[in-house]
């Protein structure tokens, strides 16, 4: 039932031309941004395990995050295929991707849902780098990623937990 769905879904959208999307671009996110914020509405937001990552109607529940994922991928892509200088330039190219990254980051870091703030800002990170972005821009990301993921490993020990398993899986005794 879900895949078949998934499948007249997957024709629908495809056959819709890309000009549209572009237009479109900047409510989808909106509402992106707004269905991941309504998780922090009381009744409406659903908390498990520590974080509140879930819209609960009835006896449904989901998460927003997977729809904001899709909606910032395609925000920066039709924000940046709209300057008309390129985006080899930091008012073209680097300041809006950190503005989209920043905005999705706040609500995902908020819940706290780091991994799929991740998953989101390598894929914005990858729209970015193919819009033409120069390498000291990209360098500049680089830069503030590693700053960022210290401030998490710090602010956060179960981040640095990750961090040391996966550069050393044999020591985890744990098995986290």
């Amino acid at each position: 039932g879900v895949a078949l769905v998934g499948i007249i879904l997957m024709i629908l959208v495809s056959n819709i031309n890309f000009r549209i999307y572009r237009r479109i671009a900047i409510f989808i996110f909106i509402l992106s941004l707004i269905l991941t914020a309504l998780v922090f509405a009381p009744h409406i937001g659903f908390s498990h395990g520590g974080a509140t990552r879930w819209l609960s109607l009835g006896s449904y529940t989901f998460q927003p995050a997977e729809f904001l994922k899709i909606a910032a991928v395609l925000f920066l892509a039709a924000l940046l295929s709209k300057q008309k200088g390129g985006t080899g330039f930091w008012s073209s190219g680097l300041i809006p991707f950190f503005i989209v990254a920043i905005s999705v980051g706040a609500l995902m870091l908020k819940q706290p849902d780091t991994g799929t703030f991740i998953v989101i800002f390598s894929a914005l990170f990858g729209v970015y780098i193919a819009s033409g972005a120069r390498i000291k821009y990209i360098l500049i990301v680089i830069l503030c990623c590693g700053i960022g993921m210290a401030a998490l490993a710090y602010f956060r020990p179960y981040v640095a937990a990750r961090f040391i398993t996966f550069a050393n899986p044999s020591a985890d005794s744990q098995g986290s």
